[in-house]
């Protein structure tokens, strides 16, 4: 099932699994994700979130500047000739990045997933270790806001379209997570439990990947986090014909 869908029939006259679906649930079925921080669903949110971000860079920057001043002072003249890189690409800051860009989901870590794929040699290295962690994917929201989610789309009694509904998501991406369900079908007059996969979009993604995407790319741009040769801008143009 793709998404969700008020429409009972609309379930039922959707669930063949997919190849892929197949695939993902082959792959995942060792476990299951564990729970994450709830999704930031509106726009006050979202804008709160990447500008607590940059609050974070910037002090974690502020930070990175002070301690290496103080260690030139006490270290000898061979190590303060060593690059230690931007202050900006610190392995505070990268972590930072990573758990805002996870916290936040939607088309946010999708650019960080798009990000990790680039070149290497074009990230500093704590910057590249980082978004490695982006690539593994995000972690489920929290099952009070899963629910939320279904009350929404289905109705208050959701539940009652499902012989069985996993509240444990096995896979997530940037947009949504998927669970592992089975519905009841009638064919002929014989009942049958069909299983089926359902990916249930996370809330306020879909109406917030221009914001998202302008706000990460003024971010990226005024901490100089990514060099001149990633060329964010056309990075952030694939994401958003692909969201």
């Amino acid at each position: 099932i793709s998404g969700l869908t008020s429409n009972y029939s609309s379930i039922t006259s959707k669930t063949q699994i997919s190849e892929e679906d197949e695939n993902i649930m082959h792959e995942t079925n060792s476990g299951n994700l564990k729970e994450g921080k709830a999704v930031p669903s509106t726009r006050i949110g979202r804008a709160f979130g990447f500008a607590s971000l940059g609050v974070g860079l910037a002090a974690g920057t502020t930070f990175e500047v002070a301690s290496r001043l103080m260690s030139r002072v006490v270290s000898s003249p061979k190590d303060r000739n060593v690059n230690k890189g931007s202050p900006v690409a610190s392995d505070a800051n990268a972590d930072r990045l990573v758990q805002t860009l996870c916290r936040m989901r939607g088309a946010a870590l999708k650019l960080g997933q798009m990000l990790s794929i680039q070149d290497e040699t074009l990230l500093p290295p704590a910057l590249a270790n980082a978004l490695e962690q982006v690539r593994q994917g995000a972690d489920s929201m929290p099952t009070r806001q899963l629910h939320s989610q279904m009350n929404k789309e289905l109705g208050d009694d959701w539940r009652d379209k499902f012989h069985q509904f996993d509240n444990v998501a096995f896979a997530a991406a940037s947009i949504g997570q998927v669970h592992r369900a089975s519905v009841q079908t009638n064919n002929c007059g014989e009942a049958n439990t069909r299983q089926v996969v359902v990916k249930v979009q996370y809330p306020g993604v879909a109406n917030s990947i221009e914001s998202d995407l302008s706000n990460l790319s003024m971010l990226i741009s005024m901490s100089r986090m990514a060099p001149p040769g990633l060329f964010i801008e056309r990075v952030i143009d694939v994401g958003r014909k692909e969201l």
